[in-house]
């Protein structure tokens, strides 16, 4: 089993209960408008990182991360992307066809700045909204995934209550 830690929109810092929430995560999946090097440093310490570019990714090193990138952990598909190159009134739309041919099992966005945690089909979108310093009601906004053998057994947005993922509404499974 591994735990997978989510975040997006740190524009430049991130909040101390962070390192509290990621304790223990195997990796950090960053959906992109990280704003520093420094913060990919910061979070490094804690457990690997793989993150995409977005729109605000202007320092140095940005240049090299990919907009769009696929990442497998325990058997489980995490397709990740920023966000932007979307309309933020369709992006939930385009998200789906746009990972078709990458056959993955969740997609991890941002830009948006709202959280989102919602199973389309057999798809789940993660967007774990924006963790600003700047803004103390945005610092809890993470998520973690747990993974095992190819199943997503949990997703915790630790700004709410954590749920199980046979928990979720039939009207959730028949979104696309």
């Amino acid at each position: 089993m591994k735990k997978i830690g989510i975040i997006s929109d740190t524009h430049g810092g991130l909040c101390p209960d962070v390192f509290k929430h990621f304790e223990g995560v195997d990796a950090i999946l960053h959906a992109g408008d990280i704003g520093t090097e420094e913060v990919l440093i910061e979070l490094e310490a804690i457990a690997p990182v793989y993150a995409v570019r977005g729109n605000v990714d202007f320092f140095q090193e940005a240049h090299h991360l990919p907009r769009k990138r696929v990442e497998v952990f325990d058997g489980v598909r995490f397709g990740l992307i920023h966000g932007d190159i979307f309309p933020k009134s369709t992006i939930l739309d385009q998200l789906i066809p746009y990972f078709a041919k990458d056959h993955v099992d969740a997609i991890v966005f941002g830009h948006t700045h709202e959280r989102y945690l919602r199973k389309r089909g057999s798809v789940w979108l993660i967007n774990p909204g924006a963790s600003n310093p700047r803004q103390a009601s945005s610092c809890h906004s993470v998520v973690v995934v747990q993974v095992d053998s190819g199943h997503i057994l949990s997703v915790t947005d630790m700004a709410l209550q954590p749920f199980q993922t046979d928990d979720l509404f039939p009207d959730w499974e028949d979104e696309i």
